[in-house]
């Protein structure tokens, strides 16, 4: 039997997450060499054709001899059912998975002119099942011809065990709840037509238009920006030494959501999103006697809050919030965040996970920043760079669509607006106030700012006669219990 073997390039940074990519059928991992979105990261992929059958055992075993623990999953065309398949096996390895260019499933007649057609001329249906794969995408199809085409012998084996697998595969659409699945196809696409685009329950979905079966091809797409939580997370662990000395908005807002506490005596509590425990601080000094559960994502973060509080009634955990939430957490009397959910991939879907570990009586109190934060240096941007950036606020919910997600979970929902602007000396100083927060982002999506560009963003703020930024931020209150009231 054909085992898998694969190849690790380069080797992964500590506590950096590996990339396994799995190819669709008639492909192997080589195929990634025309994906610079894919192969800048720390990659595992297969050296040979895919073998279905051993492929999950294969690629524990592989993970295991190389000490990786975790990894993300990025699986195209047969690919993304196997990638499927192994999520399904082994949960605890994958945090992601993307699933590119999937079909629900395959026609049995479909297989069969397949079949017939590799049988009859091996050789002659690999290439025009080739050329086929990459209609939309001649470039990149003259590239695989000349550099990696030749070097694929076809395995009628292999190719038979595929077909076999895809022949007999039948869609699990339950949810994966430890893992975020999101569904990527081309609106193109002649292989896997999206109207066979499947349905996952929990899953997002994202059709790129022009895009044909070899999504990953295309310009527009890219795992960085899809990795967004993981770039935020590097960032805030960078600036945790800095963040108490520049965090003057944050540290403002958790002053006022705190002032919305009403006087009950809470007995458990969680925080979701502490940083350095600032919010912590407050609500110890309200509620001495609570048991609070503090998360964040940033083991940095963490550690100065331990040290700050000192308090044996604050557990302290390392972990993502959205992923924390949608385990068996057990129930609180106060969900309380600072700042934090704007960061979430789904705001929307952790309010339903909320909404279900709040006490009967229990409250929801939040602060969370709007679209609209930096947008002085949005405007700058777009006045003055030759090339369009997008800053993280750009994805923030704003008031409409968070109402319409809260009220559809909560009985009760009360949401007001807040606006705070804040003056800095200089483009410099306004710059290295997002850098020592943590809260920006431009420099990792966007152009490198050079002296050239930066010469002319300061203009620009001159002429608007201030070096300030406003920060839009939503102060909202929910009740989780039918019939139950917000304490004012």
């Amino acid at each position: 039997m054909n085992l898998n073997t694969f190849t690790l390039y380069p080797a992964p940074a500590e506590n950096q997450e590996t990339l396994v990519f799995f190819p669709g059928w008639g492909f192997d991992g080589r195929i990634v060499t025309l994906a610079p979105s894919l192969s800048e990261f720390s990659l595992i992929s297969p050296l040979s054709l895919l073998n279905p059958i051993s492929l999950c055992s294969d690629l524990t075993t592989y993970l295991d001899e190389k000490k990786i623990n975790k990894i993300i999953l990025v699986g195209w065309s047969m690919g993304a059912n196997l990638g499927l398949d192994f999520c399904r096996n082994y949960p605890d390895r994958v945090s992601q998975l993307y699933l590119l260019s999937m079909r629900a499933s395959w026609p049995d007649e479909e297989i069969k002119n397949i079949r017939a057609g590799l049988h009859a001329d091996p050789h002659g249906f690999m290439t025009g099942f080739y050329r086929k794969c990459f209609l939309g995408h001649k470039k990149d199809y003259l590239h695989f011809m000349k550099k990696i085409k030749n070097h694929l012998p076809v395995n009628l084996n292999l190719l038979d065990t595929g077909l076999h697998y895809l022949a007999a595969y039948r869609l699990d659409s339950r949810p994966l709840p430890t893992i975020k699945i999101k569904i990527i196809h081309g609106a193109k696409d002649v292989v896997a037509p999206v109207a066979e685009v499947p349905s996952i329950a929990g899953s997002t979905q994202n059709i790129i238009p022009h895009a044909g079966h070899p999504v990953f091809l295309t310009p527009s797409f890219s795992l960085k920006h899809k990795m967004r939580k993981e770039t935020v997370r590097r960032k805030f662990s960078r600036a945790a030494d800095t963040y108490d000395e520049h965090a003057h908005v944050q540290k403002e807002t958790a002053q006022r959501l705190f002032t919305l506490l009403p006087n009950i005596r809470y007995r458990t509590i969680l925080e979701i999103g502490c940083g350095t425990g600032n919010y912590t601080s407050l609500l110890l000094k309200k509620l001495p006697e609570a048991l609070i559960t503090a998360l964040d994502f940033s083991p940095e973060m963490i550690q100065i809050a331990q040290k700050k509080t000192g308090s044996h009634h604050v557990h302290f955990l390392c972990r993502d919030g959205e992923n924390y939430l949608t385990g068996d957490t057990g129930c609180f009397d106060l969900i309380t965040s600072n700042g934090a959910l704007q960061w979430f991939d789904r705001p929307d879907l952790a309010f339903t996970h909320i909404q279900k570990r709040l006490a009967s009586s229990g409250l929801f109190l939040f602060s969370i920043f709007g679209p609209e934060t930096l947008q002085e240096l949005r405007q700058g941007f777009d006045a003055v760079l030759d090339i369009p950036i997008e800053l993280p606020a750009a994805s923030f919910p704003d008031r409409k669509k968070l109402t319409r997600s809260l009220e559809a979970v909560f009985d009760h929902v009360e949401i007001d607006e807040l606006r705070l602007t804040k003056k800095y000396d200089s483009l410099l100083h306004l710059l290295r106030h997002l850098q020592k927060t943590g809260t920006g982002g431009f420099q990792e999506s966007g152009p490198v700012l050079t002296p050239s560009r930066l010469k002319k963003l300061d203009q620009w703020f001159s002429r608007q006669n201030s070096y300030r930024l406003t920060y839009q931020i939503f102060m909202i209150r929910c009740c989780g219990g039918a019939g139950n009231q917000v304490n004012r």
